[in-house]
């Protein structure tokens, strides 16, 4: 079933009213955005869906540090991922610290969009130092 995805901010007056809404093209940009928005969001945030989002904020909160907690963050992105974006398969995570000195750390989420077979890649690094998060 072909879906048709629309560009942010949606606004459902202009196709209530029967207006053309700009639809999203880019099905690269599509994804990325919404992984993001699900990597932002903590199981439990969306009443209608009480288990989208991703438990990898309550990891980095976590005092054990190591590769058993890597391991566990990546699990739990793989999972959140899995179970929600279903324009991806083949889906590996791969978390690694970039800086010890900083504690950031390297998410890379990778697969194949079913609706082309192409590759694609999601990679972001994120600051664990409290400090640092708001600056």
């Amino acid at each position: 079933m072909q879906r048709t995805s629309y560009s942010l901010p949606f606004r459902p007056k202009e196709i209530i009213e029967g207006r053309q809404h700009p639809r999203e093209g880019d099905l690269e940009r599509s994804i990325t955005a919404f992984l993001s928005l699900l990597l932002r969001t903590a199981p439990g945030e969306v009443p209608g869906d009480p288990d989208f989002g991703c438990r990898f904020w309550d990891r980095i909160a976590e005092a054990m540090k190591g590769e058993i907690w890597l391991s566990q963050m990546s699990d739990d992105v793989r999972t959140a991922v899995k179970d929600h974006e279903h324009r991806l398969q083949d889906i590996t995570v791969d978390i690694t610290p970039t800086r010890a000195d900083r504690q950031d750390l390297t998410l890379q989420i990778q697969g194949r969009i079913v609706a082309s077979g192409k590759p694609y890649r999601f990679e972001r690094v994120i600051r664990t130092d409290p400090i640092r998060i708001n600056s």
